[in-house]
C-alpha cells in the first residue's frame, strides 16, 4: 500500500502557516485570493496527493494507481481527498512529430488517458503538471510556454481534471504574462480544470502591490514541504 503520510504531513504544514500568519502574511492572502478565477471550483480547499514530494521523479503509472485505491481503502476519499495528481517527469524528453507531449514508455506505458479512466473509476481526479517555460524544473521534459493550445487540448483529451503549472526556465518576462496563455487555452477546451499555478522564485508578492492578475484556482508561494 502507498503510504500517504506525505500529502498529511503539507496540508498540516500549510494549516501552521495559514494559522500563524501575520498582518503582512494575511495581505498576502488576501490579495492572492481577489486574484482566483471564478469557475465554480476550489470553493473549499482542494485536497488530495501529490507525487513531488515523496517520489520526485521516481514515479510510475503502478504508483498513481495503488495511490488512487490506497485513498479509497483508507477512507481518505470520503473526507474530501479526491484528487491524483502527478508532478514533474512524467513526460519524454522530447514532443513528437506533432509537438504533442508524449507520456515515458518506460513509466507509464499505458498512456495517461488509460490512467485517468482508472482514477475516474474510483471517483477520484486526475491531476498533471507543466511548466510556463521551455522546459519543468527538472529539466527532464518540455515545457508548454508555445504550446499553450497543443498542451490544453492534449489534456483535455485524455481526461485531466487539474493542472499544477510550474514557473522554472522561462523566457523571464513575469508569470502574469505567461500563465493566462494557458489559462485561456484550458477555458477553450471546454473542460472545466482546476489550475494550480506556481510562482516560483521570479514574482515575489509584497503589501500594497497590485493584485496578481492571473486568474487561476490556487497560488503555490511557499517552498515545496517533503519529508524528513
Amino acid at each position: 500500500m502507498v503510504s500517504l503520510s506525505g500529502f498529511l504531513v503539507l496540508f498540516m504544514a500549510l494549516d501552521c502557516c495559514f494559522a500563524h500568519a501575520g498582518n503582512g502574511e494575511k495581505q498576502i492572502l488576501n490579495q492572492i485570493s481577489r486574484s482566483l478565477l471564478e469557475n465554480g471550483l476550489a470553493r473549499t480547499p482542494p485536497m488530495g496527493w501529490n507525487s513531488w514530494n515523496h517520489f520526485g521523479c521516481n514515479i510510475d503509472e503502478k504508483i498513481v494507481r495503488k495511490t488512487a485505491d490506497a485513498l479509497i481503502s483508507t477512507g481518505f476519499k470520503n473526507l474530501g481527498y479526491e484528487y491524483v495528481n502527478i508532478d514533474d517527469c512524467w513526460a519524454e524528453h522530447k514532443r513528437n512529430k506533432d509537438g504533442r507531449l508524449v507520456p515515458k514508455a518506460s513509466t507509464f506505458p499505458s498512456g495517461i488517458k488509460a490512467l485517468a479512466d482508472y482514477v475516474h473509476s474510483k471517483g477520484l481526479k486526475l491531476g498533471i503538471y507543466s511548466d510556463a517555460g521551455f522546459r519543468t524544473c527538472s529539466g527532464q521534459q518540455p515545457g508548454s510556454l508555445g504550446y499553450e493550445k497543443i498542451d490544453a487540448d492534449t489534456f483535455a483529451e485524455w481526461g485531466v481534471d487539474y493542472l499544477k503549472y510550474d514557473n522554472c526556465n522561462t523566457d523571464r518576462s513575469r508569470p502574469e504574462l505567461r500563465y493566462p496563455k494557458m489559462r485561456d487555452a484550458l477555458l477553450g477546451t471546454g473542460v472545466q480544470y482546476f489550475i494550480h499555478y506556481v510562482n516560483g522564485e521570479e514574482i515575489i508578492l509584497l503589501p500594497g502591490e497590485p493584485k496578481l492578475e492571473i486568474a487561476g484556482g490556487q497560488h503555490k508561494t511557499l517552498t515545496t514541504v517533503g519529508l524528513a
